[in-house]
């Protein structure tokens, strides 16, 4: 089969050059920035109205990760996650653990944070694109110490911040939503 003009040009050089170090790293680039900006276009689909994860999951919710926005006095701790930018800890409840020992885990794997307090603040509906969305538990934790963090693979560094970084630092475009809602869910308790 003959390949001419633009796209057999680019086929040429595919086959020709795939296994070279600078075509890999060209390659897993353009890759890479994809994902990158998929991953950020995730937003809030809904607040769903339960009291706690139980509730949610007794209502037939299946809740599938967990975020926790940890506080430090007055500041906010935030994780710079090595493939999309600053995120609150959080991730995946795994099979038969609790959404709390989920939430506690993660904290401390990603954070290595000691925490006096991790409450529940709501259930959110995130949703990624028409085709992909989400459950997850959101919570504020109360921490009192920052330690060295376990997840060295995925977690490059854990910060303080008085504010929100810029939203082109941070991983997803509803970080900022979700600060807020665990905000107004700490200054409440307060």
């Amino acid at each position: 089969m003959q390949h001419s003009g633009f796209y057999g040009t680019i086929l040429k050089v595919l086959v020709q050059h795939w296994q070279s170090p600078l075509f890999s790293k060209l390659l897993f680039y353009t890759v890479a920035k994809r994902e990158n900006k998929l991953k950020r276009m995730m937003k809030i689909k809904k607040v769903l109205p339960y009291a706690s994860p139980e509730e949610a999951q007794q209502a037939g919710e299946h809740i599938q990760a967990v975020i926790i926005v940890p506080f430090l006095g007055d500041k906010i701790v935030l994780c710079r996650n090595r493939w999309r930018g600053w995120e609150f800890p959080g991730g995946g409840v795994e099979w038969g653990e609790s959404v709390y020992s989920a939430a506690g885990r993660e904290l401390v794997e990603e954070t290595g944070a000691e925490f006096t307090s991790l409450e529940f603040v709501q259930v959110l509906w995130l949703e990624r694109n028409i085709y992909r969305s989400l459950k997850i538990a959101l919570f504020y934790a109360e921490v009192i110490h920052l330690n060295s963090h376990h997840d060295f693979y995925e977690i490059m560094e854990v910060k303080l911040f008085q504010d929100l970084p810029s939203p082109r630092l941070l991983s997803y475009e509803c970080e900022g939503e979700i600060y807020q809602i665990a905000l107004d869910a700490y200054r409440k308790a307060a």
